[in-house]
């Protein structure tokens, strides 16, 4: 088993194949970066190349000190050595065409279906983590 991390809010292992746990503090700047063209998620208006962020915290929400598996509360799952995200508990963000503004999309709209999304990036606490390009 391989675990370690140089991030003092990450917390992370790794077993063989798909076995993983990802345990980070609870932030708005601990969220998951994915692109339009790697999500279920129905396409919304965005500007071209945009990406979108699944975020561990609501925006208005700081750091609240409490730690939690990422795997369980995004409901993380891996097909043929890739990670997807299944649950959103707390919703999308992406930015509008022309405005570059920030639009929500809810997570009571995203529960009601199993969307898969693959992960491009991950922060935690805001520190950039290569864990799931490997």
């Amino acid at each position: 088993m391989k675990d370690g991390s140089t991030n003092i809010h990450l917390f992370w292992s790794e077993g063989p194949s798909c076995t993983r746990n990802l345990t980070c503090e609870m932030s708005n700047q601990t969220y998951f970066v994915v692109g339009w063209e790697d999500t279920e998620i129905p396409t919304r208006p965005h500007p071209p190349s945009s990406s979108m962020w699944i975020n561990a915290e609501n925006r208005d929400v700081g750091r609240t000190g409490k730690f939690v598996n990422l795997m369980e509360l995004f409901g993380i799952v891996c097909e043929d050595m890739k990670w997807y995200i299944t649950k959103y508990p707390f919703g999308v963000e992406y930015q509008l065409p022309d405005t570059w503004e920030t639009a929500h999309i809810n997570a009571s709209e995203l529960a009601c279906k199993l969307y898969k999304t693959a992960i491009s990036g991950f922060y935690c606490d805001g520190e950039p983590a290569d864990y799931f390009s490997k």
